[in-house]
């Protein structure tokens, strides 16, 4: 997909329209600070009122932990276009980045009222529900993520965590097996696949533990009813 954008940008340097605001996320994922930096500044200097040249500004800012100012950019995108989804997701993104759960959960469910199949709001509601420990939201959340976009390996691997949370083990290592096969190359699906593995184990060396204990003591019971 970057590819794609990167050629609409080369053929095109002042072509603006809201996937311009997706190629800087995906610029951001990439951690690419000149290449977003670039595109932030040219979309800008195109069109001071374009609210997708904000969200590339915010990203930009986003990317060097500048979030409070990323905020204010954003602000500034949903006032210029006030039922653009996409931005009200960014900006939940940034609250989250400062711990402002509240504010973040308003602004998914904003991005929601406007577009309901757009999942990555449904996930970031399901981040908020995560980190605030309420697992069972937090994977009814990303399960409803996953129905709009299935074959997503992040999403998959953010469920089978919470399904791990929990005690859901099957169903973890089915949901993250899953996530795997839809991209190989994921070294955090991997590493949770492989912590699932070592927390089945251990769980049933602890079960093992248990039980020879308990059996000890019931013989040492029985014992001392001996006459």
């Amino acid at each position: 997909a970057q590819k794609v954008f990167e050629k609409v940008r080369e053929n095109d340097p002042d072509y603006i329209s809201d996937g311009m605001a997706v190629y800087s996320s995906l610029l951001w994922l990439s951690r690419k600070d000149c290449e977003l930096s670039c595109l932030a500044q040219s979309l800008v200097d195109s069109d001071k009122n374009s609210a997708v040249a904000w969200c590339a500004m915010a990203n930009c800012f986003s990317l060097q932990k500048e979030h409070n100012t990323a905020i204010k950019f954003l602000h500034r995108a949903v006032q210029l276009e006030p039922e653009f989804s996409y931005a009200y997701t960014l900006l939940g993104h940034e609250y989250v980045f400062i711990e402002d759960f509240d504010k973040g959960i308003s602004c998914f469910r904003t991005a929601l009222r406007y577009n309901e199949k757009h999942y990555n709001a449904w996930y970031g509601i399901g981040m908020i529900y995560y980190k605030q420990d309420n697992f069972s939201m937090a994977k009814l959340h990303f399960q409803l993520a996953l129905k709009i976009n299935p074959r997503n390996s992040v999403l998959l691997g953010h469920l089978a965590v919470t399904q791990h949370e929990l005690g859901e083990t099957d169903l973890a290592m089915d949901t993250i097996n899953k996530a795997i096969e839809y991209n190989s190359k994921s070294a955090l699906c991997k590493y949770h696949r492989a912590r699932f593995y070592f927390d089945s184990e251990r769980l049933q060396i602890e079960i093992e533990i248990t039980l020879n204990h308990a059996s000890v003591m019931k013989a040492r019971l029985c014992g001392g009813f001996q006459v």
